[in-house]
């Protein structure tokens, strides 16, 4: 059929031309496929004109290696030009891609070094194509991270429309388990009051950090937590406003420190503060800083009661080759200084001390 006359049905407008599209590539240069490429340009012209005017759309990418990109929705369809490497990656860094149609062969750059960046980065859900219909490519380009694979002499409608169904539907279903398992990450890392890193989360971070500085031969110090006379306030005003502290507490620490410290919780009332490339009288300074923060801000009881809270810390920094339980004892130790002189006071596991008696 005249592709032309398709236009009146952008339904079968779609399929006609996402197949025709692909089929251009492997055109002889008789003049009767010269024509019908010729009416296929002022097909995709007209309809690439009319859908200009639409602001919102997602996107459905083929690449060949004739360098073209094919995008759709909602059974549309707008066709991009872009012939050359930059030209491609343009298009792809453009706007959203719902799917990826390649060939093996591309100009410049192959199909399976497009098809690891777009893994790497997440583009979009990549469907290979090949001439060949080996399976050894199959396999090759499915362990690479693509979705599918389509030979190119298997190129109808019908298997074409099926190969993008069952494509978007298995990235949908990858988004969603990758989605799922980043919340039970989530769940099992982070505490659901304070926000902070549960113990579990903590622990990790300052295994990883030990391990960096120990590596690149950098500072690392910590900072052990605890709220003076928490126990009173749960007996005072009840545990509600107990878990309004904790989580006031954690805003604090939060404010006090920078974007890559890490804070959590370590039990009941004490905090874990860990501190990356900082030498220990920097981290006597944040210690300070928190310390200051904690005392001046008010708490509130539900009656409208304001109370005020304190805390001591202990501090130690980091030893080559010793691990976190040791880190952690002797920020502990320094910490049970700090209690025994008088609460509401920084100790360190070095002798040094701040704070109010």
């Amino acid at each position: 059929h005249h592709i032309e006359t398709l236009l009146r049905d952008e339904k079968e407008a779609l399929e006609v031309l996402a197949t025709s599209f692909i089929l251009k590539n492997f055109l002889t240069t008789s003049k009767e496929d010269a024509d019908y490429a010729a009416e296929y340009d002022m097909a995709t012209a007209r309809l690439s004109s009319m859908l200009e005017a639409r602001s919102e759309f997602t996107k459905l990418s083929v690449l060949d290696k004739s360098g073209i990109v094919v995008a759709s929705t909602d059974r549309e369809i707008v066709l991009l030009e872009a012939g050359q490497r930059a030209e491609i990656q343009d298009a792809l860094d453009k706007g959203r891609v719902d799917l990826v149609l390649m060939d093996i062969q591309m100009p410049e750059k192959s199909g399976m070094e497009w098809l690891a960046e777009m893994v790497e980065k997440q583009t979009a859900p990549v469907v290979m194509l090949t001439g060949s219909g080996s399976e050894g490519i199959a396999v090759q380009s499915i362990q690479e991270g693509a979705v599918g694979y389509l030979a190119k002499s298997n190129l109808l409608k019908e298997n074409l429309r099926n190969t993008i169904d069952a494509a978007l539907e298995k990235w949908r279903q990858m988004q969603q388990g990758k989605a799922d398992q980043e919340e039970l990450e989530r769940l099992a890392n982070f505490d659901s009051l304070t926000g902070l890193y549960n113990r579990r989360g903590i622990l990790r971070r300052l295994e990883d950090q030990i391990k960096h500085a120990s590596r690149y031969k950098e500072e690392l110090s910590l900072i052990m937590l605890d709220i003076d006379h928490f126990k009173k306030v749960n007996d005072h005003y009840g545990h509600l406003t107990g878990d309004d502290v904790l989580e006031n507490v954690a805003a604090l620490v939060r404010q006090s420190i920078r974007d890559t410290d890490r804070a959590g919780c370590y039990g009941g009332e004490e905090f874990i503060i860990i501190l990356p490339k900082t030498d220990l009288p920097t981290a006597l300074y944040v210690a300070e800083r928190v310390r200051e923060a904690i005392e001046a801000a008010e708490m509130k009881a539900p009656e409208g009661d304001v109370f005020t809270i304190t805390v001591s810390q202990g501090l130690s920094s980091y030893k080559p080759g010793e691990g976190e339980h040791a880190l952690i004892s002797r920020a502990d130790a320094a910490l049970y200084r700090a209690k025994e002189n008088g609460r509401n006071r920084v100790e360190t596991s070095s002798g040094f001390e701040s704070g109010k008696g």
